[in-house]
């Protein structure tokens, strides 16, 4: 199916079969276990459009479609999620703290059982070897882009997040190229400014390092390397359990990249904090 639904195939589709096609590929366990007019019904699109995204992206029929679906699901997720809680699912007696920790530990048993080991090592590569790494990421997604800012300030130079400063987007994007790299957190529903200065950066020939949640997201096309996580929640927001790990694990890679360099700057900014008195003592 990810030949099939590929971002850039997607892409020539109409605005309608573009949706019915970013629903299979967010949800593929509901397609592959339910009617195609609950499918219809939960997606708020007519059942024909789901037989025309089948036929526009090469199966003879929905079921068809259907059939590839049932073969990708990965083993054990449907029933998972629903003993977890997942929205939509009732939940009985659980509580919130239940419901919500539990998707969260199925996101990250998710990841570990998905993610491209080799992808996010080169994603690592990329950083490490950037002479500037700008950071993007807008409304959900801005505390943990500062997040990955504080993070790498304490061991690596020349990172930082844009579109933050009293300081114009073009003057912030100008002198970048090949030698630098950009990471982007967006997350459906996206932030338009995030998609833009991510496409933005990556004509400036900057490598784009994207963390987001499905390959249809809108920055896929415009990445060198793309990190999917989970953001599935019981709450009225969804989650960055799944993403903050990707971030943390991401972070701590480069470090190891850079070996003694970034093991110095970590020793001199703890000595600096201790001399600062920035740490509290009794």
């Amino acid at each position: 199916m990810a030949e099939a639904l590929a971002p850039d195939r997607i892409e020539a589709l109409s605005p309608q079969l573009r949706r019915a096609a970013r629903f299979v590929v967010d949800n593929p366990d509901e397609v592959a276990t339910r009617s195609l007019r609950h499918i219809a019904e939960i997606s708020n699109l007519p059942p024909p459009t789901f037989s025309r995204l089948a036929r526009a992206v090469g199966f003879e029929s929905y079921e068809a479609l259907k059939d590839r679906c049932r073969a990708s699901l990965v083993r054990g997720r449907v029933d998972y999620a629903a003993s977890l809680g997942a929205p939509g699912v009732d939940a009985g007696n659980e509580s919130i703290l239940t419901r919500h920790a539990g998707l969260s530990i199925q996101g990250i048993t998710a990841l570990l059982h998905d993610v491209d080991e080799a992808e996010m090592v080169a994603a690592a590569k990329v950083l490490a070897n950037a002479r500037r790494v700008v950071l993007i990421g807008e409304m959900r997604a801005r505390a943990f882009v500062d997040y990955a800012s504080y993070l790498s300030d304490m061991s690596l130079d020349g990172w930082g997040v844009i579109g933050h400063a009293a300081v114009s987007l073009a003057a912030e994007t100008r002198d970048l190229g090949p030698g630098d790299a950009a990471l982007v957190l967006t997350m459906s529903p996206y932030a338009t400014r995030s998609v833009e200065t991510a496409r933005l950066v990556a004509k400036s020939g900057a490598p784009l390092i994207a963390i987001t949640d499905s390959r249809l997201s809108p920055v896929t096309s415009s990445a060198k390397h793309v990190l999917l996580v989970s953001e599935r929640s019981p709450l009225f927001f969804p989650s960055y359990v799944v993403a903050a790990l990707v971030i943390e694990t991401l972070v701590g890679m480069v470090v190891r990249e850079k070996g003694d360099e970034a093991q110095r700057r970590i020793v001199e900014t703890a000595r600096r904090c201790r001399d600062l008195e920035e740490y509290w003592r009794d």
